[in-house]
């Protein structure tokens, strides 16, 4: 297995699991500040759990399948900035805006902080964060089209 294609399934693992946690979390109701003050244990851990799915989903993207890609396409992306290299992955059509991606790059290093004393900012920043995994996991079934691709034109089974 090529490093590229362990880090599309790796995304890909995590991805199913973000797709469990956005479940889990939508089954707690709309969230607000009140709502947050409210969880039960199950309710927090599910909200954890997506939290650190959807930045570990992120960081994937970010720091395995994307540096891959470009390595795949015969560049180096050392010394690039995740703009740069978002960017390059828009152009390859692995991203479908390296806008959008920069401003879910922001709100990951802003979950990076926990938040417990401030329930209202908390409910935003999952509210966010449930907005933007439609665009994360295009990005994985993206990333597996073009490996799909990359090993049909090699004449692979991947």
């Amino acid at each position: 297995m090529t490093p590229f294609e362990q880090a599309v399934r790796g995304a890909a693992l995590i991805a199913g699991r973000l797709r469990r946690s956005m479940a889990a979390v939508g089954f707690l109701g709309p969230l607000d500040a009140a709502r947050m003050t409210t969880l039960d244990d199950e309710g927090q851990d599910a909200c954890d759990a997506f939290l650190k799915r959807f930045e570990s989903l992120v960081a994937q993207l970010q720091d395995q399948v994307w540096p891959q890609a470009m390595r795949e396409e015969g560049e180096d992306p050392t010394g690039l900035t995740r703009r740069m290299v978002a960017e390059f992955m828009d152009r390859l059509g692995l991203v479908p805006d390296a806008r959008a991606m920069a401003r879910v790059n922001e709100l990951r290093n802003v979950l990076a902080h926990a938040y417990p004393l401030e329930p209202a900012r908390q409910a935003q920043l999952l509210t966010e964060a449930l907005r933007q995994c439609p665009l994360l996991l295009d990005c994985v079934a993206r990333a597996e089209r073009y490996l799909a691709e990359r090993c049909k034109g090699a004449g692979e089974a991947c």
